[in-house]
């Protein structure tokens, strides 16, 4: 084991191109300039796995880009949203992993004071390798695939560019845990359809950002109506608030409640 008190670029960038198996990515924050990086140093055939949070307030203020997610998709390897994610790790072939504070941004990797450590048990990579894969398939984490991603570029399209407000000698970070969406839901709104469009819009009517699945079940009568030959509409609530996570809209808190990721 050796501790990673320094910028961590190079021994990434060198662990990326001596695996020749499989890479396990995760990260709440990935910027483009790092997953090009990767691209340019990565094995082919490799197996690529990346973890993160799908966050439409993140791409929209550009903490984390969604072109990176979508450049992993068109290299197809996998992109795995957990709305709950806060853990940085990565994992290189069962040689080597990192357990950082590091995200996968040019100042994480390049620039901020992080600290980790650099791991090379076989018992302890094996268990972190396990445990990427249960946080990729728990409840709490859904499969990203092309469509999320157009679905959110259209989004993103239409709303007017964020303003990043620099203050000299002060680097302001948005990096939070729950970054909310403050702009017009009416962009995000227009551009959903069918189930997504009605469910949200029933989520925006519930006060508050905290909300239960019996609180979404109380508009069952006035959804039924928009569709009224679906028999199954607890199921397909359900269902919707999955995609609506998987979208970045929401996250699930666990025990049946959830948090919307726009200011209500």
């Amino acid at each position: 084991m050796e501790v990673l008190n320094y910028p961590i670029a190079d021994l990434f960038m060198n662990l990326v191109r001596e695996s020749t198996d499989e890479i396990k990515l995760c990260s709440p924050f990935i910027k483009e300039s790092i997953i090009n990086e990767i691209y340019d140093n990565i094995n082919c055939n490799i197996s690529l796995n990346v973890l993160t949070k799908f966050n439409i307030a993140n791409f929209y203020k550009k903490i984390s880009d969604i072109s990176a997610l979508d450049k992993i998709l068109f290299n197809n390897h996998q992109v795995f949203n957990h709305s709950a994610l806060h853990a940085k790790f990565y994992v290189f072939d069962n040689s080597n992993a990192i357990i950082t504070s590091a995200n996968l941004t040019f100042s994480g990797l390049n620039r901020n004071y992080e600290y980790g450590i650099l791991i090379n048990d076989p018992n302890s990579i094996s268990q972190i390798s396990n445990d990427f894969d249960q946080l990729c398939k728990s409840d709490q984490s859904g499969n990203i695939n092309q469509d999320n991603i157009v679905e959110i570029q259209k989004i993103l399209k239409d709303i007017p560019n964020f303003e990043r407000i620099d203050i000299p000698k002060y680097e302001i970070s948005c990096e939070n845990e729950d970054n909310i969406f403050n702009e017009d839901i009416e962009f995000i709104v227009d551009k959903l359809s069918g189930w997504k469009k009605t469910v949200f819009e029933k989520l925006n009517q519930i006060e508050g950002q905290i909300f239960e699945l019996k609180d979404v079940y109380l508009f069952e009568n006035e959804i039924q109506r928009i569709y009224p030959n679906n028999q199954n509409i607890k199921p397909k609530i359900r269902q919707t608030l999955q995609f609506l996570r998987d979208l970045g809209l929401i996250k699930f808190e666990g025990s049946g409640f959830y948090r919307k990721l726009w200011e209500n």
